[in-house]
């Protein structure tokens, strides 16, 4: 029994080697492409992290920081290794109470701070004696400078000293400060400094966070259908809820209140799972309201049905098609969006992350052959096309990315220090809708033309692309419909309400909604197009190169 398993990890292992083997070029492009990935990752977080010259509330960029009338600047003591922070004659200390930072009178244990380097520029700053619940009380910045318990590697935590001269001018520590240093306390993450009144202002509470419950009881119930809403539920409930994350975690709280309306939250029963707004308030007292039912389980489920869908059916090029997703969502959202945050230009770092994809994946789910490199470039080409297409069409309509319908909170972003480009947004949102149908096109046209070559191998370019080009006409309406269904069916509520206005023809028409979606639609479109005689001529060439 036991030689016979032997044998069968044997032979799993060796059937794991030769499958490695065959994919050897898609495994080191996933792995090159994991590294680069993490890489920019590892260099974006070093750059958030580094010390800023941005100061103030506002965010104003600072080329030579001052200090300013509403910074605490803190006089630092020293005591082997144990500081005191004074700022006029009182001392930066954690509250009696729990979660409580300010300036006392008088000196305390609890005004005595160790300070631990985080390596980058920034520092943690704990309290020598106030514990709650196994951890140090630390400064940190939770809807302004308070104290709360240690929590290691939480974002809010990292504070940066910068040194004061005597003429004004501030510069960044690497280092902690000395023994008779005068420095200003600063939170690179929100751009603010710590003011005299901050922590008085921050003291307990008056702010929110968002925690994880279980609904132990529902206590009241004034919810019922309403027929003017589509039979959705109005009324309120009243819960006794438990808490299940955060520093509250444990706790039961009664008289929890979930707002049901046709557009807000739904009714709940015992044992369902809630997303809670816990407000904290200067007393120390708790009030905690329903934020949505917890969807993420139902989530989780969906995801894993689709993904086993996709393995069973698709088999091995379904599990890499997975892999490439994975992929994919990990480049838009660790490295695409924080490029475009910190004031990348736009449709530069969209199109070059758009070309990654489609690389990438063609490696993974084809390996690196003539039939994959024929699409990687037919879907680069097909979307630059569609990027310049969508410019051409925007500079004409004149509209742009500020005319996008939620694009007001980016707006405000940028008007505080965020230096995105909105402007390209509308064109970047088109590079990247249109990926996956090109992507689509230009797969099936260099696979079938790499059939039709094996089949018969003394047909010329001119045949081959002739070919390609009757393989691709059949596929311009089913996916043509796809993309302009796609963008209607985004918008499709919207679509409805302005048809039930009745709206005039030169009242609906020249609006800046209508040109967007019509732009978005046959910018992908015509990029998804011209992908086809792209990618058949590509593959003509290359495929009559082979020796």
């Amino acid at each position: 029994m036991k030689r016979r398993e032997n044998r069968s990890a044997g032979e799993l292992l060796s059937r794991l080697g030769k499958w490695l083997w065959r994919e050897k070029w898609g495994a080191l492009v996933l792995l090159l492409a994991l590294a680069a990935v993490l890489g920019l990752r590892l260099w974006l977080q070093q750059e958030e992290n580094a010390p800023s010259t941005l100061l103030g509330q506002t965010g104003d960029l600072a080329v030579s920081p001052k200090v300013t009338d509403d910074m605490a600047l803190l006089d630092v003591t020293d005591e082997q290794g144990t500081f005191l922070f004074s700022h006029d004659g009182k001392y930066l200390t954690a509250g009696e109470t729990e979660d409580a930072l300010y300036f006392a009178d008088r000196r305390t244990d609890r005004a005595e701070w160790k300070v631990e380097p985080l390596g980058d520029g920034t520092f943690v700053l704990k309290n020598a004696a106030a514990v709650t619940d196994g951890a140090p009380l630390a400064v940190c910045h939770i809807g302004g400078f308070t104290a709360y318990p240690y929590q290691e590697g939480a974002s809010s935590f990292p504070m940066q000293f910068w040194f004061a001269d005597d003429a004004g001018n501030l510069a960044p520590l690497d280092q902690p400060p000395q023994d008779g240093d005068r420095v200003a306390l600063y939170y690179p993450a929100r751009t603010v400094y710590l003011t005299p009144n901050a922590p008085d202002e921050a003291k307990v509470g008056d702010y929110a966070e968002y925690e994880k419950g279980i609904v132990l009881a529902v206590t009241a119930d004034t919810s019922a259908p309403d027929e003017t809403a589509d039979g959705a539920y109005r009324g309120q409930q009243t819960l006794t809820v438990e808490i299940r994350s955060g520093r509250y975690k444990g706790r039961t709280l009664e008289n929890v209140y979930n707002y049901v309306g046709p557009v807000s939250s739904v009714p709940v029963k015992a044992g369902d799972g809630v997303a809670l707004i816990v407000s904290t308030y200067q007393d120390g007292s708790l009030r905690a309201s329903v934020y949505e039912y917890d969807r993420i389980p139902a989530l989780v489920i969906v995801l894993l049905l689709f993904f086993l869908v996709t393995a069973l059916v698709g088999g091995k090029t379904g599990v890499k098609s997975l892999v490439s997703l994975a992929l994919t969502v990990l480049v838009l959202f660790t490295v695409l969006i924080p490029l475009l945050l910190r004031g990348f230009p736009t449709l530069p770092t969209v199109f070059v992350a758009a070309a990654f994809i489609a690389v990438v994946t063609f490696v993974i789910l084809g390996g690196l052959h003539r039939k994959s490199v024929c699409a990687m470039l037919g879907a680069v080409a097909g979307t630059a096309i569609a990027l310049g297409f969508g410019l051409l069409a925007q500079a004409m309509a004149r509209v742009n990315g500020l005319r996008i319908a939620d694009v007001e909170a980016l707006l405000q972003l940028r008007q505080t220090g965020t230096p995105i480009g909105l402007k390209g947004l509308l064109v970047g949102g088109v590079v990247i809708s249109a990926l996956g149908a090109v992507m689509d096109v230009a797969m099936s046209i260099s696979s079938a033309l790499e059939e039709v070559h094996a089949a018969d191998p003394e047909r010329g370019v001119r045949e081959l692309f002739r070919s390609g080009m009757n393989i691709g006409r059949d596929m311009v309406g089913t996916m043509t419909n796809t993309l302009i269904l796609a963008f209607l069916g985004a918008g499709f509520t919207l679509i409805i309400y302005l048809y039930s206005l009745g709206l005039q023809p030169f009242q609906l028409y020249p609006s800046a909604y209508v040109a967007i979606e019509l732009i978005s639609g046959v910018a992908s479109s015509v990029g998804m197009i011209l992908a086809i005689p792209l990618t058949a001529i590509i593959s003509a060439l290359l495929l009559k190169g082979r020796k």
